[in-house]
């Protein structure tokens, strides 16, 4: 028996963003402090770094599902940390994408990533299924359009 996903409450969305901002500047005075002695930057760092100004624990996952927080580890990782996106069919999409829409695509990807797979079965079905109730509206509309054209022009003629 598999849970049942449940949406979102939209009342907590304002409390986890605020959250998810008091994270990564915890992170980011973590990383200041951690280049300003000249130490490696990795997450575990981060996160010992962290607990030690703050006095909160901070697991490695928090910073790599926050995307301000990995962007900002990213950035000064003493090692490039692994491409997140190793599909090449997403790194393809994300090469192909205007550079002025690309930060947005990452963020959608991200999100997507953390849907359930049947959940993203049902949601692909289902746009198939209007694209294709789409098309029909299209050619009767289409078919329409001709009648239409056909009376006029058989009217002007009388």
């Amino acid at each position: 028996m598999t849970a049942k996903k449940h949406k979102k409450p939209v009342w907590l969305e304002q409390r986890w963003e605020e959250r998810k901002q008091k994270t990564v500047t915890r992170i980011k005075n973590a990383v200041q402090s951690l280049v300003k002695e000249g130490s490696s930057v990795t997450v575990r760092l981060i996160c010992d770094r962290v607990r030690e100004q703050t006095g909160h624990s901070l697991s490695p996952n928090t910073i790599k599902q926050n995307p301000a927080a990995y962007d900002l580890y990213s950035q000064h990782a003493s090692h490039k940390p692994v491409v997140k996106l190793k599909n090449t069919a997403l790194l393809q999409l994300l090469s192909e994408c205007p550079e002025h829409e690309r930060k947005a695509l990452k963020a959608r990807i991200t999100r997507l990533k953390q849907v359930n797979k049947d959940e993203l079965i049902v949601r692909l079905i289902m746009s198939a299924q209007e694209v294709k109730e789409s098309k029909a509206i299209e050619n009767k509309l289409r078919e329409r359009l001709i009648e239409l054209e056909i009376f006029v022009h058989k009217n002007r003629k009388d």
